[in-house]
C-alpha cells in the first residue's frame, strides 16, 4: 500500500473522531480581544497542547507571553531532513452582531447549504483559524500513525492573531534557534474556489501611525478666517482620505512636469511598465463656444470632426527631432497618412471601448456634464501601446463656463475622481464574480420568445457577459442561472460568452436576458469560423 493510501485509510477510519475533537475545540470561546474570556483562551491553548501531544509531537509546551500564550511542539526525525514550521492561531473574533447568527456561535452545528452541499461546520472559528490549524495537526497525526512522515515538523500556534499578534514578534526574536525552519506553512489564508488549489505567498500587514496637527489657539471668525486658516479637523480628514487605498491601482505618470515627452516615448513608458491601461488626458480647444467631454479609442476617423481633433493632437510631433523617422513618414496634416495608420490597438478595442464608455458615463451621469460620446480617431499617442488605451478630452478650455470649471481646483478634483471611478469600475468588471446564484427576486427567462428571424450566413453571434483573469470551467460553475456558456482566451483574459446563434434578433433577446440576471455590461460579439470579427462587418453577410 502506498503512503498516500495509508494516510487516506487512517483519515477515513478516524474521521468521526477528528470531527468530534474539532467541535470540542470550537465550543471554547477563545476571544482574545475580550479580557472576560482570558480563562477560556488559556483553556484553548491547553487543548491544542493536548492534541499535539496525542498526535506524536515532542517537547510540546505552552510558552507564556505578556498576553496570551504560544503553543509550541516539534518532531525532529532527522536533522539532515528539511524542517517545516506550521503557523496558526487558536484565538477567534468576537461573535457580534449576535442577531445575525442562525445558531449560537459557540455551539457548532453541521448544515448543508447551496454553497456546502456536503455539509459544513457553522461556528465561530470554524474557518478562522481553528479549523485550518487543526487540519495541520490531524495531517501530522495521520503521518505519524502510519509511519509516513518524511520531514521534520515544528508547530507555533499563537493566541493573539485577532488582536494584531502584539507579543509574537518578541517571542520569535527570543526563540530564533528553536523556530529555525526551511519553509513556513500558514493555514490562515484563502482559496480562489473549492475546486481550485491556491497558494498564498503574501498578505498585507498592519501599519500604525500617530499624526498631530497644530491649529489656532483660539476660535477664529469664519467670516474673516474661514478657508484662509486651516481647520485641524478638516486637514486630518483630508490626510486620512489620501491614505486610503481602495482602488488597488498603481499609477505611473508619463510625466509629472511641463517637460515634453514624445508621443512615442509615452507609449514606451507604458509598455516597459507592462501597464494594464493607458490613459491620456487632455483639454480640448476650439474657436467657438463648443463644450462637452469626449473619449477616444484608436481607429479610423468616422467623420471630419474626429479627423480634425486627431490632426490637432498629433501635430505635437513637430516638436520632436527626427519625427519623420520615428513615425515612419507620418504627416499629421495629411488625411492619407491616417488611412495607413497601423492599428496595433485592434486586439484591445473591446476593452478600450468599455473603459471609454465608463469614463463618459461618469462625466454624464455623475458630474452632469455634456458628453459628446465615445469616438474613434487616429491618435499617435495610442498607436504603439500594447494594452487597452483611451484618450480623454475633459472639456473645452476655450468655453467660458467650461474653461472656468476646468481651471478650478474643485473642477479638476471632480474630473479626476470621475476618471478614477471609471477605471475602478472597469477593473471591477474585468474581475467580477462571473458565476453565482440568481437572486430570488429575479425570474430568469429560460426561453426566448421569437417570431421573426434575421440570419447572417456563416456568422455566429454570442453575448459577452464577462472578462476575467479567472479561468473557470463553464460546465462546473453557475453563471447566474444562464446556460450555454463558452469560454475563450484573449490577451491574457478569459472571456465568457452566453448563447450561440446566427440570428441577430435572437442574440438581441439574449443580451436582454443576460442584463436581467445582472450582467449589465453584456454586449454582442461576432465570429466567422474561429475568428472574432467586428459586428458591423458581420451584419454585411445577411442571408434572409
Amino acid at each position: 500500500m502506498s503512503n498516500t493510501a495509508k494516510i487516506n485509510e487512517y483519515i477515513q477510519n478516524n474521521k468521526q473522531r477528528f470531527l468530534e475533537e474539532l467541535i470540542d475545540l470550537l465550543k471554547i470561546p477563545s476571544i482574545s480581544a475580550d479580557s472576560k474570556y482570558n480563562k477560556e483562551t488559556y483553556q484553548t491553548a491547553e487543548e491544542v497542547k493536548k492534541r499535539l501531544t496525542e498526535a506524536g509531537a515532542d517537547n510540546v509546551e505552552i510558552c507564556e507571553t505578556k498576553g496570551h500564550p504560544v503553543v509550541y511542539g516539534e518532531k525532529i526525525i532527522d536533522t539532515n531532513l528539511p524542517t517545516v514550521l506550521v503557523y496558526g492561531h487558536y484565538d477567534v473574533q468576537p461573535p457580534d452582531p449576535l442577531d445575525l447568527w442562525t445558531s449560537p456561535p459557540f455551539e457548532p452545528v453541521i448544515k448543508k447549504t447551496e454553497n456546502h452541499p456536503e455539509g459544513a461546520i457553522f461556528s465561530r472559528g470554524a474557518c478562522d483559524d481553528k479549523g485550518q490549524m487543526y487540519m495541520h495537526v490531524k495531517a501530522f497525526e495521520a503521518m505519524m500513525k502510519t509511519n509516513t512522515l518524511s520531514c521534520n515538523v515544528k508547530f507555533m500556534i499563537e493566541g493573539e492573531e485577532e488582536i494584531g499578534s502584539e507579543n509574537l514578534e518578541t517571542y520569535i526574536k527570543e526563540n530564533k534557534e528553536k523556530l529555525k525552519a526551511d519553509v513556513i506553512i500558514i493555514s490562515d489564508t484563502g482559496i480562489i474556489a473549492n475546486d481550485i488549489p491556491s497558494i498564498t505567498v503574501g498578505l498585507r500587514g498592519l501599519s500604525y501611525m500617530e499624526v498631530e496637527v497644530t491649529g489656532p489657539n483660539r476660535d477664529l471668525h469664519s467670516g474673516l478666517y474661514g478657508g484662509a486658516v486651516g481647520n485641524p479637523i478638516n486637514i486630518l480628514c483630508e490626510m486620512i482620505a489620501k491614505l486610503k487605498d481602495d482602488k488597488n491601482v498603481e499609477i505611473i505618470y508619463t510625466r509629472e512636469s511641463d517637460k515634453f515627452v514624445t508621443l512615442d516615448g509615452r507609449a514606451k513608458i507604458a509598455n516597459s511598465a507592462k501597464a494594464d491601461l493607458f490613459v491620456s488626458i487632455h483639454c480640448n480647444a476650439h474657436n467657438s463656444q463648443a463644450y462637452g467631454t469626449e473619449t477616444y479609442v484608436l481607429g479610423l476617423h468616422r467623420n471630419d470632426d474626429n479627423l480634425a481633433v486627431a490632426m490637432a493632437e498629433n501635430s505635437v510631433i513637430y516638436l520632436e527631432e527626427d519625427y519623420e523617422v520615428t513615425y515612419d513618414g507620418f504627416d499629421p496634416k495629411s488625411p492619407e497618412s491616417y488611412i495607413g495608420l497601423t492599428l496595433m490597438q485592434e486586439e484591445y478595442l473591446d476593452q478600450s471601448i468599455l473603459l471609454a464608455d465608463n469614463v463618459e458615463s461618469q462625466f454624464r451621469d455623475k458630474l452632469k456634464r455634456k458628453s459628446r460620446g465615445v469616438k474613434q480617431a487616429g491618435f499617435l499617442v495610442l498607436r504603439k501601446t500594447y494594452m487597452p488605451s483611451v484618450l480623454i478630452e475633459t472639456g473645452f478650455i476655450t468655453n467660458t463656463e467650461e474653461g472656468a470649471f476646468l481651471n478650478s481646483a474643485k473642477g479638476q478634483e471632480k474630473v479626476a475622481t470621475a476618471i478614477a471611478n471609471a477605471i475602478n469600475e472597469y477593473k471591477r468588471t474585468l474581475n467580477l464574480d462571473v458565476f453565482g446564484g440568481v437572486s430570488d427576486q429575479i425570474n430568469t427567462p429560460k426561453t426566448v420568445s421569437q417570431t421573426k428571424e434575421e440570419v447572417y450566413g456563416d456568422i455566429v453571434f454570442k453575448v459577452q457577459i464577462a472578462a476575467s483573469s479567472k479561468k473557470l470551467n463553464p460546465d462546473k460553475h453557475d453563471f447566474k442561472g444562464l446556460n450555454q456558456i463558452t469560454r475563450n482566451q484573449e490577451n491574457g483574459l478569459y472571456k465568457y460568452y452566453f448563447g450561440k446563434t446566427s440570428d441577430y434578433l435572437k442574440i438581441q433577446e439574449l443580451v436582454k436576458q443576460a442584463k436581467i440576471v445582472g450582467y449589465e455590461q453584456a454586449y454582442v460579439v461576432a465570429f466567422k469560423g474561429e475568428k472574432k470579427i467586428n459586428v458591423n462587418e458581420a451584419l454585411k453577410s445577411k442571408v434572409n
